[in-house]
């Protein structure tokens, strides 16, 4: 049987030793080294200039205090850090199987502090321990803020309205009862531990005012458990980036065969751009990409063979072809792909450019077979054909058919390629054309579902709110999801769910001195485009 005592927990020993390295007195000594640290660096230096004269004997101390400061900054990070990152053997599934079990052993560092503090309170106080204590608490963990920021409210509000309900509060809560709820929340996001978010969610239902004011706000507990995992997203994505020494955040060495051959491309380099270069200096522009990893793999294993290694990205326009480009260059340039492939650059050829820039038909057909020639040559590129019809096709503004100079080229396993095509005109250009056809492997880029979507806008809304002072609220999120696909039908997910959010931040920019944009302003929005 489950039970909850926090000194017997096997990670009691981590909150000791936070108050420990948290504490004033280590504190003060760890300011005092640092300004130490500081005047003899400076003494130091200046005695190097000239400027004053150490005595060996100052000099020696200068070194030792320094010495010691590095040691003592190694120590407090080093402790911090293996303080709020412990490991549990305990899995979830195993806390109601009967057992003695103490349930503190599930809790992470956070929720395991967060008790010791609201037990130190309640016995300080003389109250007891309720929902509402342990709401008053959570409240101050940035995990909780962000579920609070998110659905429009402020958490300081929030907190000062239940500061007067835990002070009368008569009925203390069995702890380890709540804890098993939070326990089953945890494994609904697939957590190894209970968290803080797990207890908000659970109090949600458990505590009635707090469930009133997030409805008349339009947050439900299933909307708390989406808040969550939007939360879990954000925290993987800044534990990864913070992750220095793995190989796609380390400095990137090309090859010599890159630089060579680019100097022998001229007029590749003239009608080209090159992609992992573009990824290198300013990032994906796309973000993280979300719901296309079996149609990466794919194009990594097309790529990788030895003939017909040329793909086809085949979908409607806006489904994110462009941007499942973009993550596989991406994970060129960072080294995460087979062997076979590394040190290849993707170049996104401008044939629009090629056009322009030509006279004749024969001109934009010479250019067309130099630039193929030079890429073949080269060896150690793929060139991105966006809307190929524009090469394979001369119905319209701006193509050539040199559909004829393509299959030329496609024969060569040197030449390789990844080219993008709408469904319709596949059907017309290339799957009419028996030989043609023959020389791509066809992945289909299928429109994006509602929750990926929901994953794919709550990626993109931080990029949004840089550099603004707003903020995007989840109920805003929830209803560009349901607008679009009710009214928008002309475009598939997730462009016209980006395309409402644009559109909304742009209104409320211009329009509202507006903090937190709501479902409101996108119905707005939306009611002027019907």
């Amino acid at each position: 049987m489950a039970y909850f005592d926090l000194r017997k927990s096997n990670h009691y020993e981590s909150l000791v030793w936070n108050d420990f390295v948290s504490g004033f007195l280590f504190q003060f000594i760890r300011t005092i080294l640092i300004l130490l640290s500081a005047i003899f660096v400076a003494s130091f230096l200046a005695d190097l200039s000239g400027q004053t004269s150490m005595t060996y004997a100052g000099k020696s101390l200068a070194l030792i205090i320094f010495g010691f400061t590095i040691l003592e900054e190694i120590f407090y990070r080093f402790v911090r850090g293996r303080l709020r990152n412990f490991s549990s053997n305990l899995p979830l599934g195993n806390l109601e199987n009967g057992a003695e079990i103490n349930i503190a052993d599930a809790l992470d560092f956070e929720a395991l502090n967060l008790f010791l503090e609201v037990q130190k309170f309640a016995k300080a106080k003389n109250i007891v321990i309720s929902y509402e204590l342990i709401l008053y608490f959570l409240l101050d963990l940035p995990a909780v803020q962000f579920i609070f920021y998110r659905s429009e409210f402020s958490p300081k509000a929030i907190k000062k309205h239940f500061e007067k309900i835990w002070a009368g509060a008569t009925e203390e809560i069995k702890t380890e009862n709540f804890l098993l709820m939070c326990a089953r929340e945890a494994q609904k996001r697939n957590q190894t531990f209970i968290d803080a978010k797990s207890m908000i969610t659970i109090l949600a239902g458990e505590i009635e005012e707090l469930s009133d004011i997030l409805f008349d706000k339009k947050i439900e507990q299933k909307d708390l458990q989406n808040l969550a995992r939007w939360h879990d997203r954000v925290m993987w994505v800044t534990k990864h980036k913070g992750c220095y020494w793995e190989k796609e955040n380390l400095p990137r060495l090309e090859g010599f065969s890159s630089d060579w051959a680019i100097a022998w491309t001229i007029t590749l380099q003239h009608f080209t751009e090159d992609i992992s270069k573009s990824i290198r200096y300013s990032g994906n522009p796309f973000g993280v990409v979300i719901g296309h990893e079996k149609e990466l793999t794919e194009i990594e294993r097309i790529l990788s063979l030895g003939a017909k290694n040329n793909v086809l990205l085949v979908g409607e326009p806006g489904v994110g072809k462009t941007a499942v480009l973009y993550e596989f260059a991406r994970r060129l340039f960072i080294g995460k792909v087979n062997k076979k492939l590394w040190y290849k650059h993707i170049l996104d050829l401008r044939i629009g450019r090629v056009i322009a820039e030509a006279k004749t038909k024969g001109e934009i057909e010479d250019r067309i077979y130099q630039i193929f020639s030079e890429s073949r040559r080269a060896g150690n590129l793929i060139l991105y054909l966006d809307n190929v019809k524009s090469i394979i096709s001369d119905d319209g503004v701006g193509t050539i058919n040199a559909s004829r100079v393509l299959l030329q080229y496609l024969n060569s396993p040197k030449f390789q390629c990844i080219a993008t095509i709408s469904p319709g005109d596949y059907s017309k250009y290339i799957a009419s054309n028996s030989e043609l056809d023959n020389m791509f492997f066809k992945v289909p880029i299928k429109e994006a579902d509602i929750p990926t979507t929901f994953e794919i806008l709550e990626e993109y809304i931080p990029r949004m709110e840089k550099g603004k002072k707003i903020v995007i609220t989840y109920q805003a999120l929830k209803e560009i999801i349901n607008l679009s696909d009710q009214y928008i039908k002309y475009k598939p997910f997730p462009e016209k769910a980006i395309k409402l959010l644009d559109e909304t931040v742009t209104y409320v920019s211009l329009n509202t001195k507006d903090v937190f944009i709501d479902y409101n302003h996108v119905a707005k929005v939306m009611s002027e485009r019907i």
